[in-house]
């Protein structure tokens, strides 16, 4: 069948996809397992995640039905055991997150400091530059007013 409603438009699905019902994550029809997972939820683009029926009617459904029944016939310890890995395995990457941020925000402060530096430093080169071939066109009037002189002299 085709839903030509909601975010699953167009796609096909069988009717078990739909509603959550009790025993539908007791069987799962083979039949339907290359379908892909088109939720029917109620939620809408207006819905609000503070809502907590629209989280739970979000998360009941979000999960395709072979997850949801492989998650059921699961010991409730070893489900507890994934939670806690996977609650710690995101804290460590928010952590590497932040800690990256902050590398990147020293980084940059350092590069800012680095180029101010050679900015300054360039200037100084720049000046002292100058400086430089102004002595130079002075050394050379200077050479060529002595050898006018001496040449002058000589006469």
């Amino acid at each position: 069948m085709v839903v030509e409603e909601g975010g699953a438009s167009g796609t096909h699905h069988s009717p078990e996809y739909e509603h959550v019902q009790g025993g539908s994550w007791d069987t799962h029809n083979p039949a339907c397992a290359d379908l892909p997972h088109a939720p029917r939820w109620n939620l809408t683009q207006g819905s609000r995640m503070t809502d907590l029926n629209n989280c739970r009617e979000f998360f009941s459904l979000s999960i395709p039905p072979a997850e949801r029944l492989f998650k059921k016939r699961r010991n409730r310890m070893n489900i507890l055991d994934d939670h806690i890995h996977a609650g710690v395995n995101f804290y460590a990457t928010s952590q590497e997150i932040a800690w990256e941020w902050q590398l990147m925000g020293e980084d940059t402060l350092e590069f800012e400091a680095a180029k101010k530096a050679f900015a300054e430093e360039k200037e100084k080169f720049n000046a002292d530059k100058k400086g430089l071939a102004w002595r130079v066109a002075d050394a050379e009037d200077k050479l060529a007013r002595e050898k006018q002189f001496n040449a002058n002299k000589k006469k």
